[in-house]
């Protein structure tokens, strides 16, 4: 959202960015405003009733026309809005307010009843928990690459695998557990990049067991930490966009993907999926002296990094405001 609220000011569109917690900068570079709540992330319900209030008083001063909201807690806030305003709500995962669903169905009914507009970021969602589809597919831009000498990286013949990579929210969902237990089998070091509410387990069993797995935290740039013989292993339960992905195919790194169908409608060759630890595990040592088989094809790539591009979206977050609101966007 940070590279299409970039995109918009750059077509001529105001645009205020709302981030609701407190945290490190991002690596894009925001050229539009941005007032952050300064919530502090897991502080309680007491940090959210003071978050709608700001929220209440930006809207007031701002004077939105339109609101974009992404994900569970802006949805939220979106509910105390005082003024009546146009609500676009993009749905990222398939498994919404996964942790809180009753709240999560008395939100959505109401911005429901608010006459919110529903796009997705994949085709392949729809909208909890009415199983509705989005009125518009929008998938997510990717930043352009800083280094084009990087992706060269792997591209050698009979590269080894040195180290395992995980990328992501440590979450449930993202089973980042799995590469502990994939370290461990394949007896490799490994590299978890990312933050949650696994941390301190993923910590503990790390320490327990003495592996040579390094916790990188929250990363500005992450793919900087990637070299010559990484294999990046996303293990998730289930994904939306799966952003990490299209970000790794972009920076040509190899990787194995969980069997799962939102991975499987990339339609990649069918030696990266995997069903289990044990699965992933015996493609390690399947690929372990050859870890350049386990990169895309260039067809695959440019097939898929095509319609990532920040103009062509841009230009459709555009015509979708301009379609369904006419001039009550007003240009904000």
């Amino acid at each position: 959202m940070n590279l299409v609220a970039n995109e918009l000011v750059a077509l001529g569109h105001t645009v205020l960015l709302v981030p609701i917690n407190r945290g490190p900068e991002d690596e894009v570079t925001l050229t539009c405003k941005v007032a952050c709540l300064n919530r502090k992330w897991r502080g309680g319900l007491m940090s959210v009733l003071v978050a709608a209030i700001r929220f209440n008083f930006l809207a007031i001063h701002f004077r939105p026309t339109t609101v974009i909201l992404n994900c569970d807690l802006p949805e939220f806030l979106g509910c105390f809005l005082i003024f009546r305003r146009i609500f676009v709500g993009v749905e990222h995962v398939n498994y919404p307010w996964v942790q809180r669903p009753y709240l999560g169905k008395l939100v959505r009914r109401f911005l429901n009843f608010r006459k919110i507009k529903w796009v997705a970021v994949s085709d392949h969602l729809s909208i909890w928990p009415d199983n509705r589809r989005p009125i518009k597919t929008m998938v997510n831009p990717i930043i352009a690459k800083r280094n084009e000498s990087a992706p060269l990286r792997n591209s050698a013949k009979g590269i080894t695998i040195k180290r395992i990579v995980f990328i992501g929210r440590l979450v449930d969902q993202k089973r980042p557990d799995w590469i502990l237990e994939i370290c461990k089998s394949a007896n490799l070091p490994g590299l978890i990049i990312g933050e949650g509410e696994l941390s301190p387990t993923l910590k503990n069993f790390v320490d327990s067991n003495e592996m040579p797995i390094e916790f990188a935290g929250q990363v500005q740039l992450p793919w900087e930490m990637i070299g010559e013989g990484d294999l990046l292993i996303v293990s998730s339960a289930y994904e939306g966009d799966g952003l990490v992905v299209v970000e790794a195919l972009q920076q040509q790194v190899p990787f194995l993907l969980s069997n799962i169908p939102e991975f499987r409608r990339f339609d990649f060759s069918e030696n990266v999926y995997c069903s289990s630890i044990g699965d992933f595990t015996q493609r390690v040592e399947k690929y372990r002296e050859n870890l350049d088989s386990l990169l895309a094809s260039q067809e695959k790539k440019d097939q898929i990094l095509m319609n990532r591009r920040i103009d062509k979206i841009g230009q459709e977050w555009i015509t979708f405001l301009a379609k369904n609101f006419g001039d009550r966007t007003n240009g904000d």
